[in-house]
């Protein structure tokens, strides 16, 4: 399992140096000292981790690793969003802040670090300049490395982040004992990157 180097590239995205985000320096193991992901539709197989960066082994990955059904910035994430939907400027832009913020503060990120990081220009932008980008990426970032199926599905909803692979599925495709047994399966149903589960489609 490596680290993608989309999540980096977005982690960047909100500090004025790169690899600032204090998160970064928890989660993931370094390559000669910095942070490499692996590119996107990429096959090489790095089981050493010599190539790219790896979650870490004692923040991330190990036995006792909690695995978070729903978090409280998730709330405030889906509370910010459902506000800016409404045009609630301010009562968003207020739940994005303390999303924010408690992203870092579950992830037991210290205090002087985490008021660092909300200093930075683009992290915090304000109520007139939040955009739904901010809601969704700081979201997306907040749900590595267990809550995938949440970030997948708000992915797929919003189009943030913007996955750079140039492909993105829309559906889970049916396996091939079910095409092969059931003669229902829609017969164009494995183009999942570009027809919608039904209740997606306009």
């Amino acid at each position: 399992m490596a680290v993608s180097q989309t999540l980096i590239d977005i982690m960047n995205h909100y500090t004025d140096t790169p690899f600032s985000d204090p998160r970064m320096e928890r989660w993931f193991s370094k390559i000669d000292e910095s942070f490499v992901g692996a590119p996107p539709n990429n096959t090489i197989t790095d089981p050493a981790h010599i190539r790219f960066s790896a979650p870490s082994t004692q923040y991330i990955l190990y036995d006792r690793a909690p695995q978070p059904l729903i978090r409280y910035s998730e709330l405030k994430f889906i509370e910010a969003e459902c506000n800016w939907r409404l045009g609630n400027a301010s009562k968003s832009n207020e739940a994005y802040e303390i999303a924010v913020r408690e992203a870092l503060t579950e992830r037991e990120i210290p205090e002087s670090q985490i008021a660092f990081f909300v200093n930075e220009s683009s992290v915090l932008p304000g109520a007139e300049n939040l955009t739904l980008q901010h809601i969704m990426e700081q979201k997306w970032i907040s749900f590595w490395l267990f809550q995938s199926i949440e970030a997948y599905s708000d992915v797929r909803r919003t189009g943030y982040p913007e996955m750079k692979s140039g492909r993105f599925p829309l559906r889970i495709p049916y396996p091939d004992s079910e095409r092969s047994r059931n003669p229902h399966v829609p017969h164009n149903i494995n183009t999942i990157c570009t027809i919608p589960v039904w209740w997606a489609q306009p």
